[in-house]
């Protein structure tokens, strides 16, 4: 499910340039072997169907992966996108980046603007330190508005993990 949300999102990021989308192998998996589908032979979701899902809303936020493992003390870029396939432009944008050390403490950075229609929008560039042994979460958080919406209201979500070592 990490390897197919990741392909997406990278394909969503470079918008038309030079693909205008992508297909899934399978739907389903052809028998009880198993397969490259998101649902299995009886037709029950395996977890591809929700990242599936997930990368494929009208709008998303998204940051680069981490490595599985990073070392004490190295300070990892993440590049932070908002990508929409809205044909309204989107305002009042906030996008925060949540990042939960081992040791609980927690750093959190803000970003606010306009989003265009049908677009992506580089964010920012956030520097991640590796603190301490442990688990290193970023959980990344957009809320905006469009005219056009339901409620007036937009929001998506996405996390990134590692284990510093």
């Amino acid at each position: 499910s990490d390897v197919l949300r990741t392909t997406i999102e990278t394909l969503r990021k470079v918008k038309y340039r030079p693909t205008g989308g992508f297909c899934a192998f399978y739907l389903a998996d052809p028998g009880p072997a198993g397969g490259f589908g998101v649902l299995d032979s009886d037709r029950r979701a395996k977890p591809a169907l929700q990242a599936l899902t997930d990368a494929c809303r009208p709008v998303i936020v998204v940051g680069e992966q981490l490595p599985a493992s990073v070392g004490v003390g190295e300070v990892y870029e993440i590049a932070i996108h908002v990508v929409s396939d809205l044909h309204e432009p989107l305002r009042d944008g906030v996008v925060s980046a949540t990042i939960h050390h081992a040791d609980g403490t927690t750093d959190v950075h803000r970003w606010g603007g306009a989003i265009g229609a049908d677009s992506v929008a580089h964010i920012a560039l956030l520097s991640v330190p590796a603190l301490q042994p442990g688990p290193l979460t970023v959980e990344l958080a957009l809320n905006a508005v469009v005219d056009n919406a339901k409620n007036g209201k937009i929001t998506a979500h996405s996390s990134m993990k590692t284990t510093v070592s």
